[in-house]
C-alpha cells in the first residue's frame, strides 16, 4: 500500500498495517478475480492518489481502513452470489466503515533522484480508540535470481548521528552508500526471503 520506488525499480517502500483482528497483514489492495466478481475484476478498497508532480517529486496518497475486521469472505461471498445484471457488492456495503475507520495519510517528497522522504499520518475517524501497527517496509526487487555476476541484496542497521539511534541502511552490491533515513526510531525487523 502507497508503494514507491527508485527510478530503476530496485529498492521498493510500502506500508503495511495490521489490527490485531484480521486474520492478514494488510500490504496489497483486496480484490476479487475474474471469476469472483459478478463484473468480473474488481478491487474492494478505498485509496486515492489525491496530487502529484509528473517528475514525482512531491506525491500524496490517501486509503481508508476500517476498524473493524476487514469483510474478506462476506465480500466473496456476496459478489459470487450476484449475477452479470446486478450491482457489485462493495466494502462499503458492508458497514464495516460504520463503526470508524483510519485515514493513512502518505507524502513522499525527494530532494534528488535518490533522496526520498516518506511521511505518514493516521487519524482514527472513529469514536472510540483503537489500534493500528503501520510497519513501512524497505525491500529489493529480485534481480539477483536472474542476473548473473549480481550479489544478493541486503539491509542492515548503522548506528545514526541522531541520539545514537538506529536506522535501515539498504545495501547492495552496485548501490552501496545510498542514503538512508535520518532520525531515531523504533526497533528495526529484517527478514530475508
Amino acid at each position: 500500500m502507497a508503494g514507491f520506488c527508485d527510478i530503476e525499480q530496485r529498492l521498493c517502500l510500502a506500508l503495511a498495517y495490521g489490527t490485531g483482528r484480521d486474520p492478514i497483514l494488510k500490504e496489497r489492495a483486496f480484490g476479487l478475480t475474474g471469476t469472483e466478481g459478478n463484473h468480473g475484476e474488481d478491487v474492494k478498497e478505498y485509496w486515492w492518489y489525491r496530487d502529484a508532480l509528473p517528475s514525482h517529486a512531491w506525491n500524496s496518497w490517501r486509503y481508508h481502513y476500517p476498524q473493524r475486521q476487514f469483510p474478506y469472505q462476506q465480500l466473496l461471498d456476496e459478489n459470487r452470489r450476484r449475477g452479470k445484471f446486478d450491482c457489485e457488492y462493495e466494502l462499503l456495503d458492508t458497514g464495516v466503515f460504520d463503526d470508524g475507520y483510519w485515514v493513512v495519510n502518505v507524502h513522499y517528497v525527494k530532494a534528488d533522484p535518490t533522496d526520498i522522504l516518506m511521511t505518514i499520518s493516521v487519524t482514527n475517524a472513529g469514536p472510540e480508540t483503537e489500534l493500528l501497527h503501520v510497519l513501512p517496509t524497505l525491500w529489493y526487487r529480485n534481480t539477483w535470481s536472474w542476473d548473473v555476476g549480481t550479489g544478493r541484496a541486503d539491509a542492515g542497521c548503522h548506528r545514526h548521528r541522531c541520539g545514537g539511534g538506529r536506522a535501515p541502511r539498504p545495501w547492495r552490491p552496485r548501490a552501496a552508500g545510498w542514503p538512508c533515513p535520518a532520525g531515531c526510531g523504533p526497533e528495526l525487523l529484517f527478514l530475508r526471503q
